[in-house]
């Protein structure tokens, strides 16, 4: 199976959004920050009742307005910075390379990408592992770097579900074909270590 496809920017920021959403350990410091931010507002409206003094929530109205906005807009904040970070990324004409025209094809080994005028191979053994989303089709290389194979690169969801079965299976072989070579090598090294500690004794 061989197709060509080109990724827009759109693609590229999908990515990283979804990267986002996926990060367990980000999503938990985005809602800590949140629960320090209604903890902060709930000492001040404690400490007010308690006193029975509502000058302090006059004198403090300015940060309760800005606690309860940033409690209930700290994400979306957080979100539409990280697009502006990352459209500047993306319009830098030193990464214009990433909207070339793409082939991708298996190989026997390995998945093979080609972008312009360069090329790539993601080992089918090295794969962590693959994730769908209404857009793509990550290959993820580790738990943070992942491949792009956009779903409009398919000309049907058939074509697609071939494509990722076909990639589920070479991944599968290649990592149980990896782990027999893995268990030769010891083996090879434990049999080596004896017959070398016999002539020794």
């Amino acid at each position: 199976m061989e197709f060509k496809f080109t990724l827009s920017k759109e693609d590229i920021l999908n990515l990283n959004l979804y990267h986002i959403e996926k990060d367990a350990a980000l999503q938990k410091r985005l809602n800590n920050q949140r629960m320090i931010t209604v903890v902060l507002l709930a000492i001040i409206v404690v400490v007010a009742i308690f006193k029975q003094d509502l000058n302090i929530l006059m004198r403090f109205s300015v940060l309760i307005i800005f606690l309860i906005a940033w409690a209930l807009g700290y994400k979306k904040f957080f979100y539409m910075m990280t697009k502006r970070r990352m459209m500047k990324v993306i319009n830098d004409p030193n990464n214009s390379v990433l909207f070339e025209e793409r082939t991708a094809k298996f190989g026997e080994d390995s998945l093979l990408e080609t972008i312009g005028e360069n090329s790539m191979e993601i080992f089918y053994k090295d794969i962590y592992k693959l994730q769908l989303s209404e857009q793509a089709i990550y290959i993820y290389l580790n738990e943070k770097n992942s491949d792009i194979i956009p779903l409009k690169a398919f000309n049907s969801k058939s074509e697609m579900d071939e494509f990722c079965a076909q990639l589920d299976e070479k991944i599968k072989y290649a990592k149980e074909h990896a782990v027999e070579e893995t268990e030769e090598i010891i083996e090879d090294s434990i049999e080596a270590e004896t017959e070398e500690n016999s002539e020794e004794n």
